[in-house]
């Protein structure tokens, strides 16, 4: 990449790529998984830097895609886990939007992370604290999703189902295109906002202290859910059946623009 202190981001995979930074002290974030082991990314001259979005320490020890061969000439390594190799204040003045391949099971560090799969998220995730995005163009399924204290949000264009969600203290953001299905959700305190374009189904939800917000634009059925104190907002926007509803001490408000039976609140 020639002379100049270079920064240089891939948020999916690596197929093929041989890339020299050249001079300078450079920074390369790489999100993605390398998919070939003929794959060659080098520091070149300087003090050169690299953080993996998706490679722990020890994936990097035990060479998994060849990515500990891959890499050349880097003199600060930063994996997944938060481990550092070399100078740890090389990682905390990069200003770069973090997406992490979500295939395989991710824990990152206490910064701002951002990931993203462009298929369904079926995987244990655990982002620690930070303001962290997680995002699926498809579903999320089956995964155990750890956000810990931060301002965080997880997002689906298809189906929320069969998932516990923790998103910890702070105000944090749960919502699918589609509907949030048979979930563990417990956010934890903060101002948190539950959204479902279609329906809400079989979840257990722990919504702590806070001023909550839980929306279903069709059907809430068969959820239980704990609100706690605050003043806390439900909206369905047709109908409900069968739910249990705790909303807590606080000013609340429950609003059905539909039928509504067979609940208890």
């Amino acid at each position: 990449m020639g002379e100049g202190d270079d920064t240089l981001q891939s948020n999916y995979n690596i197929y093929n790529t041989n890339i020299d930074m050249g001079i300078g002290n450079d920074y390369v974030y790489l999100g993605g998984l390398l998919v070939q082991t003929n794959n060659i990314i080098a520091g070149g001259a300087g003090i050169d830097s690299i953080e993996l979005g998706t490679y722990t320490q020890a994936q990097y020890e035990a060479d998994t895609n060849g990515i500990k061969t891959a890499l050349i000439r880097f003199e600060n390594i930063k994996f997944s886990d938060g481990i550092i190799i070399g100078d740890a204040s090389a990682f905390t003045t990069v200003g770069i939007n973090k997406v992490t391949y979500a295939g395989v099971d991710i824990t990152t560090g206490s910064d701002d992370d951002i990931i993203k799969s462009t298929t369904g998220i079926s995987s244990d995730i655990n982002t620690g604290e930070g303001n962290d995005s997680i995002e699926a163009l498809t579903t999320i399924d089956s995964s155990l999703i750890t956000t810990d204290t931060g301002s965080d949000s997880i997002k689906a264009l298809g189906i929320i189902s069969n998932n516990t969600l923790d998103t910890g203290a702070s105000d944090d953001i749960i919502i699918s295109n589609k509907s949030i299905d048979d979930n563990i959700i417990n956010t934890q305190d903060g101002n948190d906002i539950i959204d479902a374009l279609i329906d809400m189904d079989g979840n257990t939800i722990d919504d702590s202290a806070g001023d909550n917000v839980i929306h279903v634009s069709v059907r809430l059925v068969d959820n239980t859910i704990t609100m706690d104190e605050g003043d806390d907002t439900i909206i369905v926007d047709d109908y409900t059946l069968r739910n249990s509803i705790d909303t807590g001490s606080g000013n609340d408000v429950y609003i059905v623009r539909g039928e509504t039976s067979l609940n208890s609140t």
